[in-house]
């Protein structure tokens, strides 16, 4: 499954946000 990155301008606290929930992802795949 490959995300999706919008075009805006990438924030590192965005990127935090959606490693953090990927890693959450990983424990339930």
């Amino acid at each position: 499954m490959e995300p999706k990155i919008s075009e805006k301008v990438w924030d590192p606290k965005i990127e935090s946000e959606i490693r953090k929930k990927w890693e959450d992802s990983k424990l339930y795949e």
